[in-house]
């Protein structure tokens, strides 16, 4: 999923999680539900996660505006997301490779069943150009699902230089131009 910033990309894979890792409480399913939260630290995305649980605004826990009845919603809702089989992983440093070992021992251990990938780019690979960078990480991910059986939701934000650039090439062979810094994965 790709898009400028501040669209509802993360809010939209919140909400996808979140429904599978209620599901799979409510049905008493063994499976858990990753998040790699590259843009933020896990605590933040815990607390975005509880203030949509409890319709609470996230700016009035900042200014200090919270009242009594969103304070014991906020609480409550806490509480039953760390019942979730959610987990975060928030490491700055990482790149798809690890990713990709981290993710299947974690699967032995508890099925993965949906993971986000929040944001794509900022894994840190290496590559050629910012699209095969791209493309190399969202292939290690389709990897993960392709060994656990999961389905994963990546999200991609186009930085300034990418959109400020000419046309890249991508695809197999470098056999393909584009605007777009996600679309070589295609080729994948």
């Amino acid at each position: 999923l790709q898009g400028l910033s501040s669209q509802g990309k993360t809010s939209l894979a919140i909400y996808l999680g979140l429904g599978v890792a209620i599901s799979l409480d409510k049905m008493e399913e063994k499976g858990q539900v990753t998040i790699n939260t590259l843009e933020q630290q896990g605590e933040r995305l815990a607390m975005r996660v509880a203030c949509m649980m409890a319709t609470v605004n996230s700016l009035t826990i900042a200014h200090g505006k919270l009242t009594n009845l969103e304070a014991d919603r906020l609480f409550e809702k806490c509480a039953y997301i760390k019942t979730l089989p959610i987990v975060y992983n928030d490491d700055p440093t990482l790149t798809s490779h690890q990713f990709v070992t981290h993710a299947i021992c974690e699967h032995m251990k508890t099925p993965r069943v949906f993971g986000i990938s929040d944001y794509v780019e900022l894994f840190k690979d290496t590559a050629q150009s910012e699209e095969l960078r791209i493309s190399q990480a969202t292939k290690n991910i389709r990897t993960v699902c392709w060994e656990t059986g999961s389905c994963e939701l990546m999200l991609v934000q186009p930085n300034d230089n990418v959109l400020k650039s000419d046309y890249k090439q991508g695809g197999m062979f470098s056999s393909r131009y584009s605007r777009v810094p996600a679309q070589a994965a295609d080729w994948y």
